[in-house]
């Protein structure tokens, strides 16, 4: 009897895992099914295999308890999941091996609240949900501690400047986000990053301020392509500019901490319904931060270290938000081996950044995401980058007029012909 019962979870969990991971082009296979109670299983050599019959994921054991229980909020489905030597080389996850001894996730599940735990580390994650008056209410706290982020990080931490450091203190990050019922995206949201009581020391007693940031930038960026002569100061960045970036890369800039958790959110979503990078809900810190620091790879980690790296400059090391707008916009890239504000102006337009137009620095934040391409398609003068320059331009002009960042004299002004430098020509949208 206990053999046909394993044989039959056996059966169930291979086709349960087919229909949720089968779309994604992945497989899964179980060595071993045992029951090990009433209310306890044992699943051991899990393995996660690519289209490509590539490894990706290994799993030595998984042990699954579940048990139901009454309270006075009604009934409970209760259970825990241990998790022991968790391995992969999925590039989604890390650009090198990355393995994690034992998870323990806990979750307790009842018709109008859940409630997740997941330690792995001393890194905690609680999730808990709650469906009231046609809304669905998701709170969230993690606790990092850092000694152990980086331990587990090991030959996939590309900064490597942050293994000097330590602390016993872990740092603390807390959201909520509202739902309306059978939607996908928040219609409320808050959050708070508890930094107070964090401390880091470091070996060498180094000093992350902004001459930190500007001498790594200096150090990365310098010579033939980036120049002292070149940096703009915060002071001389005209305000339409400043305020055209922020619309259109960060909306959120000037109240979050870093990370923009609501944006994450929806990026999460999108990701896992593509199991791609389509969206990486980067602010303009994290850009910064990964610009400066790390590279370009898309894989978790690399964006969980982004992340890690931009809630310290904002909270702990308390990098002002002019300071890093300012080193943002000397930093970003606009063409192949051009940087910053002040070549972009020229290569493209032909001035000084001073003398922008409202349409010329909405031209300027079109192209931050897609230098290269931008670049390309302007010497072609492709009838698809007219389209989309268009549509992009009129967008963010309305947002900032519907903000109150530019007047209506300002909207009107809006060129519907883009004068380039002379070796781009002129564009008609």
């Amino acid at each position: 009897m206990k053999c046909y019962l394993e044989h039959k979870i056996s059966s169930r969990i291979q086709s349960l895992s087919t229909r949720l991971l089968g779309r994604f082009g992945l497989s899964v296979s179980v060595q071993t099914v045992r029951l090990l109670g009433l209310r306890k299983l044992l699943l051991s050599n899990v393995v996660i295999t690519s289209r490509e019959q590539k490894e990706i994921v290994r799993v030595e054991r998984i042990i699954f308890k579940l048990s139901l229980w009454q309270s006075i909020t009604g009934g409970w489905l209760v259970g825990e999941i241990m998790v022991e030597h968790f391995s992969t080389n999925w590039e989604i996850i890390a650009k090198k091996k990355f393995a994690l001894s034992d998870i323990l996730i806990t979750l307790g599940v009842n018709r109008k609240n859940a409630t997740i735990h997941i330690e792995a580390n001393e890194i905690m994650l609680i999730v808990q949900t709650q469906r009231k008056a046609g809304q669905i209410k998701v709170f969230s706290e993690l606790s990092l501690n850092w000694d152990k982020y980086i331990s587990i990080m090991g030959d996939n931490l590309i900064f490597s400047h942050l293994q000097n450091f330590y602390s016993d203190i872990p740092l603390l990050i807390n959201a909520i986000l509202a739902y309306a019922k059978n939607s996908a995206q928040p219609v409320w949201f808050n959050a708070s990053i508890k930094a107070d009581d964090f401390e880091l020391t470091h070996e060498n007693s180094v000093q992350v301020d902004k001459q930190f940031l500007l001498n790594t930038l200096f150090a990365k960026h310098g010579g033939s392509y980036f120049t002292a002569e070149g940096y703009i100061p915060y002071k001389t960045i005209p305000e339409h500019v400043a305020n055209a970036v922020i619309c259109t890369e960060d909306p959120n800039f000037g109240i979050h901490k870093g990370i923009d958790l609501y944006g994450i959110d929806l990026a999460l979503l999108a990701n896992f319904n593509s199991m791609k990078f389509e969206r990486g809900a980067s602010t303009i810190t994290m850009q910064l931060v990964r610009n400066l620091f790390l590279n370009h790879d898309k894989n978790i980690l690399r964006k969980v270290e982004e992340c890690v790296i931009a809630l310290l400059i904002e909270n702990y090391f308390k990098i002002e938000k002019e300071d890093i707008l300012e080193l943002y916009l000397n930093l970003i890239e606009f063409a192949p081996n051009v940087y910053g504000l002040h070549h972009a102006s020229l290569l493209y337009f032909g001035k000084p950044y001073s003398e922008l137009s409202l349409t010329e620095s909405l031209v300027l934040t079109y192209i931050i995401p897609r230098p290269k391409h931008f670049y390309e398609a302007l010497l072609l003068k492709t009838e698809q980058l007219q389209k989309n320059l268009h549509l992009h331009i009129q967008r963010y002009a309305r947002i900032m007029l519907r903000k109150g960042l530019i007047m209506y004299s300002d909207y009107n002004s809006i060129s519907s012909t883009i004068v380039f430098s002379s070796q781009f020509g002129v564009i008609m949208l």
